[in-house]
């Protein structure tokens, strides 16, 4: 299973279509990530840095997730193409877990779209 942290319709239908819808968890809402990351355990991660929610974004997942220890084992892809929050969750992951950056035009360029 797959976790992705995606706000964009966009998007989500790329991952959906590229991994299989069964295949994935999407959420842009803070709260059900870290309940999500919390409770289950995934294969892969996929962390943007702008969400929908007006509180919160994928630096604050982040923070969570070395705070608490969430999905240590887990590769964690950030596919956000803000370079200040590329920049800042690879600082805080990278403490603790294996971090790529491959932003999500990149991504689309690897699947041969």
């Amino acid at each position: 299973m797959i976790f992705i942290l995606e706000d964009s319709p966009h998007r989500i239908k790329w991952f959906e279509d590229n991994f299989g819808k069964e295949n994935i968890f999407c959420t842009c809402d803070y709260h059900e990530a870290i309940e999500k990351l919390s409770s289950e355990e995934y294969d892969e991660i996929y962390l943007d840095f702008n969400i929908s929610d007006p509180k919160h974004n994928g630096i604050d997942v982040a923070f969570d997730m070395v705070d608490y220890e969430l999905q240590k084992d887990v590769l964690v892809i950030i596919h956000s193409d803000d370079n200040y929050g590329i920049r800042n969750m690879l600082r805080i992951l990278g403490k603790t877990h294996q971090v790529e950056d491959i932003t999500f035009n990149k991504l689309i360029k690897m699947s041969g779209e």
